[in-house]
């Protein structure tokens, strides 16, 4: 199983990054690591094993493939997308792995190759205490947040680029008396831009935690730290620490009062890293039954005021989440959480710079909502991301004086209908209002896609889409390369092996 497992990432690298010594290198190394996990012990008999090969191909047209609001070019084009998804799961070794070639060929002369790749494993080095996990990847985003902003790599606006990290992370799991938690993890990570105008980083995450908070009655008690660093290859390194105390008590059966106090880094002071201010914490947690969690806190930060708070609730076939967090963080931490498959209603931070560096204050709201019906299901989710207290890296071109907060807000709708035995519709629909720190400008993201699939026979599919795109700036004159409105229709058929 192990020699099989491996031949299959070492074929996946050839595959996805052929023609790039130096990216093959780098993926060379999370092959490596996990060849290293394979010689974890595993029981043959509890390791269960999933391979799912897929294959797209289709045709379309689009009346703007370069996005532009100026001599605008339509486009026939046809494209080929090959895929699998990779699991396996063993009494002390879990892997992963999941790829895709969007192949797109246009006019029937020019092409565009585009890998996407995932891959995690995770190991039980010492039995139900001490684990190692490696994840890679290889996804593509947008260059400057300020052009054209496109919806994947089919269009060929010349705003993207790929990017490649990844992730070593061992951590300590242990539990202590009745209630007792001990979490220890230290993650490296690695992240590299083909765009040779973004600068790559290295991020290191520390965290201690140690406590009894997830106990549901009586006293509860926590000691946390988190170090977070991260090394730009121009820009000054980003560095931030903070450690607490937090100490919460039970009042009745369903609510908890808390609060914390500790050190932390001086947000303000980018030379020192140290834990130089104070902080402090309080807030209440209610949980009436299992459906139901409530939790809201206000603190004192070395920025200022600070909230944060959370709310789920789920009835059978219907799930809220809202969230509110307020965190410092810096630009190279963006890429990290980048996802080469990430869900239709998932909002996109469409505000990254790929390699900026400096360092803001990320307020974000998020509230997503997921209604389950019999043959059908909708999820809707609104979101808002602010950037205040935005300070610049030393050597940027900008003046902090010009600066303003950066934003985006909007809300997106998902809808899943089973129309028949083998008719399926979906219908996604977003809208995202930006506004930019550096010039000021504001603009508005539309997009609305259509879709039916019709299964033809056993593991054969065919889909028709329509999909409509669409940017409009506030100030039409401050870029010409930042408005856009594009029509695609595609034609494909999908057979799963």
């Amino acid at each position: 199983m192990a020699g099989i497992t491996t031949a299959m990432v070492m074929a996946t690298d050839r595959l996805a990054f052929s023609g790039s010594p130096l990216i093959t290198r780098r993926i060379g190394r999370v092959v490596f690591i996990w060849i290293a996990l394979l010689m974890v012990p595993v029981s043959v008999t509890a390791a269960t094993l999933e391979f799912a090969p897929e294959v797209e191909a289709g045709t379309g047209y689009t009346d703007n493939i370069r996005l532009t609001c100026y001599d605008e070019e339509d486009e026939w084009l046809a494209w080929v997308r090959p895929s699998f998804i990779f699991a396996r799961d063993a009494d002390r070794l879990d892997l992963s792995a999941q790829y895709a070639l969007d192949a797109f060929l246009y006019g029937g002369t020019d092409t565009n190759l585009s890998h996407r790749f995932f891959g995690n494993a995770n190991g039980e080095l010492i039995r139900d205490t001490f684990f190692l996990n490696v994840s890679g990847s290889r996804t593509q985003g947008i260059v400057d947040p300020e052009r054209s902003y496109s919806f994947g790599n089919l269009p060929r606006g010349g705003n993207r680029t790929d990017i490649t990290q990844l992730n070593v992370m061992p951590y300590l799991q242990q539990r202590f008396g009745d209630d007792g938690i001990v979490n220890l993890s230290y993650q490296y990570g690695q992240l590299w831009y083909d765009d040779s105008e973004a600068q790559d980083s290295k991020r290191h995450l520390a965290s201690a935690d140690i406590g009894t908070w997830n106990k549901d009655a009586g006293f509860t008690w926590r000691a946390n730290y988190n170090y977070t660093k991260v090394e730009y290859d121009v820009s000054q390194p980003y560095e931030y620490q903070i450690a607490y105390g937090e100490l919460g008590f039970w009042v009745t059966g369903t609510t908890r009062l808390f609060g914390a106090y500790g050190l932390e880094s001086d947000y303000e002071d980018v030379d020192s890293s140290g834990l130089d201010e104070r902080s402090w914490e309080a807030g209440i947690e209610f949980v009436p039954n299992q459906r139901l969690n409530l939790l809201v806190a206000v603190g004192d930060r070395s920025w200022g005021k600070s909230y944060r708070g959370s709310l789920r609730y789920q009835v059978q076939r219907f799930t809220t989440n809202i969230s509110y967090n307020e965190t410092p963080t810096t630009p190279g931490l963006n890429g990290y959480r980048r996802n080469p498959f990430p869900d239709e209603d998932d909002p996109d931070d469409s505000l990254d710079r790929p390699g900026a560096g400096g360092r803001y204050i990320n307020k974000r709201f998020n509230w997503r909502t997921t209604y389950d019906l019999a043959k059908s299901s909708w999820t809707v989710n609104l979101y808002q991301s602010k950037r205040e207290d935005i300070i610049l890296d030393e050597n940027s071109e900008l003046d902090p004086d010009d600066l303003s907060n950066e934003e985006y807000r909007g809300a997106s709708l998902t809808w899943r209908w089973d129309a028949g035995s083998r008719t399926s519709i979906f219908l996604v629909g977003s809208f995202t209002r930006r506004e930019f720190a550096d010039t000021g400008d504001k603009d508005d993201i539309w997009r609305i896609r259509a879709e039916a699939e019709y299964e033809l026979g056993p593991r054969t599919y065919v889909n028709v889409a329509y999909q409509h795109a669409e940017q409009n700036p506030d100030n039409s004159d401050s870029n010409n390369d930042s408005g856009y409105t594009a029509n695609t229709i595609g034609f494909w058929f999908k057979r799963t092996f």
